[in-house]
């Protein structure tokens, strides 16, 4: 369903350059600070998250490849720099590391919603691609099952953006996929019109977000029409990663009602890219492939 393109596409950014020891300096990357024995949340404070964010820190760190670091971080076009882990190694590692501390055996009290707040900040705070991405795995194994992923956890989100801590796309992508879509089968319209409020932010990974979030509700028609608001808001940018979250969502409604994501081409045109085009189209005849992506040519050089 990914319709991420390779890294050497990617528009330039700020370079990092931060060696491997700093690396692990930011991360708190001592064997010594590894507990030996699970740190329970029955204390529910700021020092006990810090503790347990570390030592997750930590196992991340453990469990990385550092030969993988720099295709990732190429990947990536430097926006973030890389421990060096795939996704299901994080996946793997934040698990584990929540078995081990029982942390899913849990109510939604107002202690355990605290907690669960300053873990996913502190993890999202972290400048390592592969700590925000297992801070949406945290939100989505354990959150989500011990019901503290409510509402209200969409104003930290928002916070979150504002502070620009959720980004870049692999990052925006995975909190989409693994809370916001999740959220939006839960709790329905209040979420679905809290999420669709972003499409106008300033922040282009918000922006992205309000449609990104509807990629697994693509077939559900409930959603058609939210989805062709926020996407002929978001579509009318000129970053490349705006565009990219509209030619994915109507190349997953395509699958289920061609003619939304006809219409909406022929209507939008002048502002959907060619890379947009052709993932709207990836599911169509070749004819009308050909045609949907000329006329986008045409109306670019117009």
């Amino acid at each position: 369903m990914s319709c991420h393109p390779s890294f050497a596409s990617f528009a330039p950014s700020r370079p990092i350059t931060r060696s491997i020891s700093a690396r692990r300096c930011l991360s708190g990357h001592h064997s010594s600070q590894r507990s030996k024995r699970p740190l329970t949340v029955s204390a529910r404070s700021n020092k006990s998250a810090f503790r347990l964010v570390k030592d997750l820190q930590s196992r991340l760190e453990n469990a990385a490849d550092p030969s993988e670091r720099y295709w990732m971080e190429r990947y990536l076009r430097n926006e973030l720099p890389c421990r060096g882990l795939h996704i299901p190694v994080v996946v793997g590692t934040v698990k584990k590391w929540a078995k081990d501390h029982q942390l899913s055996n849990r109510t939604s009290t107002s202690s355990d919603i605290a907690f669960d707040e300053r873990v996913l900040r502190a993890m999202f705070e972290s400048p390592f691609s592969e700590d925000k991405i297992a801070a949406t795995v945290y939100a989505n194994a354990v959150m989500l099952p011990s019901g503290t992923l409510n509402l209200d956890r969409l104003a930290l989100f928002e916070e979150l953006f504002a502070e620009d801590l959720i980004r870049p796309w692999s990052t925006v992508d995975s909190l989409c996929g693994r809370v916001l879509c999740k959220m939006i089968g839960a709790h329905g319209d209040e979420v679905v019109h809290r999420i669709s409020s972003w499409k106008s932010a300033e922040n282009v990974w918000k922006a992205r977000s309000s449609v990104v979030a509807f990629i697994k509700h693509a077939k559900n028609e409930r959603y058609r029409d939210q989805i062709w608001e926020n996407s002929s808001c978001v579509i009318k940018r000129p970053e490349r990663f705006a565009k990219t979250s509209v030619g994915w969502i109507l190349r997953e409604v395509s699958k289920h009602d061609e003619g939304f994501m006809l219409r909406f081409v022929e209507q939008f045109k002048t502002h959907m890219s060619l890379e947009a085009v052709r993932n709207a189209t990836k599911y169509c005849e070749v004819d009308t492939k050909k045609r949907l992506v000329q006329m986008v040519k045409d109306s670019c050089s117009d």
